[in-house]
């Protein structure tokens, strides 16, 4: 940022920054900075956009004084908005999902609806954007795949009819929630809750995958 003066030349101007991220008691704490003679504004650390603890704007105020009268000030407010990257991996909602389904039921019979969160701008291309998928499905005695879900909300249906509690009194399945280009890279931690278990695994950066028990009635 630079100002003119109509009646000195502009080496003669001295910048200070103000506001939100410029701490003027403790420099070293500050996230933005100024060059006190040219008015370039940089950051001083990587910013983060994404919320618990990131901003997606700062208001910042650059006050540019003219040393040879020392008194006469002019000031702008600068606006930073920082523009998003897919740099979080979505997360389910709860860390555990206790599902239950009747048996002998019709197909489409509702099972539970897993939601998983993704902090990123969902303005911004498909950063946000989830999708849900069964990586690893079970199947009947016929070799069809017995539970399907909605890619978009995560609802679990079964998708064929009449399971016996008889035959399987409970099934696992992995469900996979992604998002931007879906890429895979894995870091499990087994948990044991109860009389159900659960492998949670975290996938780096773009996507979560949960693996839970269904039990039937």
């Amino acid at each position: 940022m630079t100002v003119s003066d109509e009646k000195h030349e502009s080496e003669s101007v001295y910048y200070t920054l103000t506001g939100q991220g410029v701490d003027l008691k403790k420099p070293s704490r500050s996230k933005f900075g100024i060059n006190s003679t040219s008015g370039e504004i940089y950051a001083l650390r990587a910013l983060d956009r994404d919320l618990p603890l990131g901003r997606p704007q700062w208001k910042l105020a650059v006050f540019a004084e003219d040393e040879r009268t020392r008194g006469l000030v002019g000031y702008a407010d600068v606006i930073v908005n920082l523009k998003d990257i897919n740099d979080n991996a979505p997360y389910f909602a709860f860390t555990h999902y206790n599902a239950n389904v009747t048996e002998n039921g019709t197909i489409g019979l509702y099972v539970t609806t897993v939601t998983a969160i993704d902090v990123d701008d969902p303005n911004e291309g498909s950063n946000a954007k989830i999708s849900y998928t069964i990586e690893d499905n079970q199947v009947n005695d016929n070799g069809e795949l017995i539970f399907a879900i909605d890619s978009l909300t995560g609802t679990i249906r079964t998708d064929v009819c009449c399971l016996d509690r008889e035959t399987h009194s409970e099934y696992t399945i992995k469900v996979v929630a992604s998002d931007g280009d879906g890429l895979k890279v894995m870091l499990s931690k087994k948990l044991i809750i109860s009389f159900l278990t659960f492998w949670i695994f975290v996938l780096c950066f773009f996507c979560v995958q949960l693996i839970f028990f269904f039990r039937l009635l």
